[in-house]
């Protein structure tokens, strides 16, 4: 009688090496589609669980001294929505500076750059750094703004999910 091999032939070892190698990149390429499709369902779920976390030690906290969990939880919520008017009116007092100095700060950093470019041999027959060249400035530009967008964006979830956490 004939002995049957343990282990596959190599090449059959290799076919089912790439087709698992393939199977988890389509997996990975669905599972991060459907997030995309979930994204508007997704966020303020996995928000109100974080949110969840973060208040619960404290809810506890103030529960344990005689405080009914609700009136816990009411003022942690009451407590959090303050702190985010608070950190709102510190970045918005922050930004605002930011705004007005911004002339300065853009001729002192173009100045570095420019030093910079002389430096390393990047200038152009001015003596200064050519951006066109190398980064368009309506893409940089898009690109912070849609940062920006997105952070305060996140935000906006984030206090709208306190305010129906409230309400």
């Amino acid at each position: 009688m004939a002995e049957i091999p343990l282990e596959p032939p190599p090449r059959v070892r290799h076919d089912i090496q790439a087709m698992t190698v393939s199977l988890g990149v389509i997996a990975v390429g669905v599972v991060g589609f459907v997030c995309y499709v979930l994204a508007p369902i997704l966020k303020p779920f996995f928000m109100a669980v974080f949110l969840y976390f973060l208040m619960t030690p404290g809810a506890n906290w103030i529960s344990r001294s005689g405080v009914p969990r609700w009136a816990a939880y009411t003022l942690m919520t009451v407590v959090l929505f303050g702190l985010c008017v608070v950190t709102g009116y510190f970045v918005y007092d922050n930004l605002s500076t930011l705004t007005e100095n911004l002339p300065e700060y853009q001729s002192r950093i173009g100045s570095w750059i420019d030093a910079l470019a002389r430096r390393t041999g990047l200038d152009d027959r001015h003596g200064r750094f050519d951006w066109s060249r190398y980064a368009p400035g309506h893409e940089v530009r898009r690109t912070v703004t849609e940062f920006v967008a997105g952070i305060f964006g996140t935000l906006v979830d984030f206090l709208g999910l306190l305010v129906a956490i409230v309400f």
